[in-house]
């Protein structure tokens, strides 16, 4: 199915959370735990997510080629049409009718409940993602600094390219867009970690096909953007490229990864399934 094909379904789903009043309550469905690999690419991700898939009880899917950014897209659509918290429970009925009251136009309005960009996000995360009992997520490398982003896109559909360029402002500081990004994943699911995956040695990175034709500063700050956010956030936890395939070092990263996800530290796990590549 094309992404922009995907994204409408997603959409609808929102949507039928939004504005089906009449029907028949539901539990809210939130996913209990995820986590997300966060990497620069050709820095060991692939092999991360698989070292992550040996342990019992966790389930990392791979790249989902832009769905995620959409759906931040489709959240603060939402939200710019919600009533502030300060109106909340709003009574949808009489603040409508108090408006047209008091000479205000219908045709932009919708008053969301404040928490509604929230739960419609969380019920299409929990649809895509959740198994019962399991810590549930993806590895991705698209984030926002211009270059990764458009050309890792390019070959998807204009749909898709347009609204992730409408969700991430490229003119704003590259560090806020990043924190942005990763405050919104932490809203997907009521437990939330992030491990950010990268290489100490830049210029390896810089090396590979996929950032050639990128300047090095570009891939330089994005590793300092990434050092950054993990300094000053408890719930995120760094990898290198180079501790997991050093076999000095891999085994203390390994049980270092286990206490992180609170699983059983007796767990199998080896970078080495995958490898490097």
């Amino acid at each position: 199915m094309k992404f922009g094909r995907a994204f409408i379904l997603l959409q609808l789903m929102c949507v039928t959370i939004l504005y089906c009043k009449g029907c028949p309550p539901k539990a809210r469905r939130v996913v209990e735990k995820c986590v997300f690999i966060v990497s620069t690419g050709r820095s060991g991700s692939s092999a991360l997510q698989d070292a992550l898939n040996q342990l019992p009880a966790v389930h990392i899917r791979g790249e989902n080629g832009g769905i995620i950014p959409q759906l931040h897209g489709l959240h603060n659509h939402i939200t710019a049409f919600s009533f502030p918290p300060s109106a909340h429970p709003p009574d949808s009925i009489k603040m409508y009718l108090k408006n047209i009251e008091n000479g205000a136009r219908p045709s932009w309005y919708n008053g969301f409940a404040p928490d509604a960009a929230d739960r419609a996000v969380q019920s299409a995360f929990s649809e895509l993602y959740e198994i019962p009992g399991y810590t549930v997520g993806f590895k991705e490398i698209r984030y926002a600094l211009k270059y990764p982003v458009i050309k890792m896109f390019k070959h998807r559909d204009p749909y898709s390219i347009r609204a992730i360029q409408h969700t991430y402002d490229m003119n704003v500081s590259t560090y806020r867009a990043l924190s942005d990004q990763l405050g919104f994943l932490k809203k997907l699911c009521t437990t939330p970690k992030i491990i950010i995956n990268m290489r100490r040695n830049v210029t390896a990175t810089h090396q590979s096909n996929f950032w050639r034709k990128a300047d090095i500063s570009v891939l330089a700050s994005m590793t300092d953007m990434f050092l950054n956010y993990a300094a000053s956030h408890p719930e995120t936890m760094l990898v290198y490229f180079e501790d997991m395939f050093n076999p000095v070092t891999n085994q203390t990263l390994a049980d270092t990864l286990k206490r992180f996800l609170q699983v059983d530290e007796s767990s199998a796990m080896t970078f080495a399934r995958v490898g490097p590549g």
